[in-house]
């Protein structure tokens, strides 16, 4: 739970009112990569592969495996969203990994706006 929010429930609480933390969504991992973005690594069209999370790298690097297309997938430019996110894809051998300046969405993306993308 984010400081922020244990923070507002602490608060909360000294004023004695109930709080019920509930979950609004929850990502699953999918075990297979759909079939138009396997024809498209197949055939070298992806320019870039945004990864957002270490758990998300784990799970594509995953999915790859499965769907034996992991050499196409190290071989895409790989964009991570912190140096956490890159680990994974560094240990499995990414030829064209960039990091974001900084852990955050607007980075991200400026690797693509910039032309920082790795091979780019």
């Amino acid at each position: 739970m984010p400081k922020r929010s244990r923070l507002y429930i602490g608060w909360c609480q000294k004023l004695h009112k109930n709080i019920e933390t509930v979950a609004l969504y929850r990502m699953a991992a999918t075990e297979r990569l759909p079939g138009p973005a396997l024809d498209a690594l197949r055939a070298g069209a992806i320019d870039a592969i945004l990864v957002y999370s270490p758990r998300t790298a784990a799970a594509l690097l995953a999915a790859a495996e499965r769907d034996e297309v992991t050499a196409a997938v190290l071989a895409t430019s790989l964009l991570a969203l912190s140096e956490a996110v890159a680990v994974p894809l560094r240990t499995a051998g990414a030829a064209r990994l960039s990091v974001a300046r900084r852990p955050d969405e607007t980075a991200l993306l400026g690797l693509l706006a910039t032309g920082d993308a790795a091979g780019h």
